[in-house]
């Protein structure tokens, strides 16, 4: 009888998570360097309707298609294949930088109507401006925090990568933040190799 041989593990919630690790560990993947771009296991894009109305994360929503019509600002990255839109006012206030990075800005375009009036800015191809990328930092700038619990480590620190680069501090120290709470024997080797690939010399 095939059910005298199975055997009931009951694991402790230490040994389980510990168990849970090691898988993680074992399937983790991360971001390398290609020329100026990150390339890596992207998360794909998510819905950002989220279902608590006094969630922290509620404003997330603003990156939705039907709120489109209400926005003034176009970003375009990835050669022209990804856009986001945003309001130009909320982008002015909380991260000027992504209207301002010469080095970043393939080219932008102002239409008539003066502060207020619609801008297109399309980010070169290439570098480490991308969707996902962008994303985070509208989420940051609409929430003030990012939603950690779906990322990874490696996403994070990709993040702080690129919120160094495009000089946005509060972002960057939030991720550091993060960070160090997840620092533990295990995930300082993967924090480590990470941080080697992506040459973030100040965390090694």
């Amino acid at each position: 009888d095939i059910s005298k041989r199975l055997k009931l593990v009951i694991l402790h919630d230490d040994e389980a998570a510990k168990l849970t690790l090691e898988a993680k560990k074992s399937s983790q993947e991360f971001y390398s360097l290609s020329g100026d771009a990150i390339i890596g296991p992207y998360p794909k894009v998510k819905d950002h309707v989220l279902p608590h109305s006094d969630d922290i994360l509620k404003h997330r929503k603003l990156l939705n298609p039907e709120y489109i019509p209400f926005m003034n600002l176009t970003m375009i990255v990835e050669g022209g294949k990804e856009r986001i839109l945003s309001l130009r006012s909320i982008v002015e206030q909380r991260c000027p930088s992504l209207l301002l990075a010469v080095n970043f800005i393939k080219k932008k375009k102002e239409k008539k109507g003066g502060i207020s009036g619609p801008m297109t800015i399309e980010y070169k191809d290439g570098t480490l401006m991308n969707l996902f990328i962008l994303t985070q930092i509208m989420e940051w700038c609409y929430t003030g925090t990012l939603d950690f619990k779906s990322l990874s480590i490696c996403d994070v620190m990709v993040i702080m990568k690129a919120a160094k680069a495009l000089d946005i501090p509060h972002l960057e120290f939030i991720c550091d933040q993060y960070i160090h709470s997840e620092l533990t024997v295990d995930s300082s080797f993967i924090i480590i190799k990470q941080a080697k690939l992506l040459e973030m010399n100040n965390i090694k």
